[in-house]
């Protein structure tokens, strides 16, 4: 350009046309960039749906094994009471008396409206 001689009009149209040039390259750069992370996001957003049914399925077999150990502990508290006699060879109800484990792993029959404390070792 220095060896034409252009009038100051003609510079600032140069200067006009590759400054809307660079703009041009910036704005699809720009719009590439973010069709790219559109794309990672809906990637991600599979995967963490697919990890959602995972942990869900994983929560529902969790809650299915509980119910079955709890109805198993349940069939054992029965199971233990219906083996319990008192001085007189009569069963202890459970709707009475409850059992307590203390943390040194004793068991004790205790009615309901009374508590045993654990005692700290």
């Amino acid at each position: 350009m220095s060896k034409h001689q252009l009038n100051e009009t003609q510079l600032a149209l140069i200067r006009d046309i590759r400054r809307r040039g660079k703009n041009k390259v910036a704005a699809q750069n720009c719009r590439k960039r973010k069709l790219e992370n559109i794309v990672e996001l809906e990637h991600d957003l599979d995967h963490l749906k697919e990890e959602k049914d995972k942990l869900l399925a994983e929560k529902g077999e969790y809650n299915k094994n509980f119910q079955l150990l709890k109805k198993q502990l349940s069939a054992l508290y029965l199971e233990v009471f219906s083996q319990l006699r008192d001085e007189d060879g009569k069963p202890y109800s459970p709707a009475e008396y409850s059992l307590q484990q203390t943390r040194d792993g004793n068991v004790f029959l205790v009615p309901k409206n009374k508590k045993i404390e654990n005692k700290k070792d």
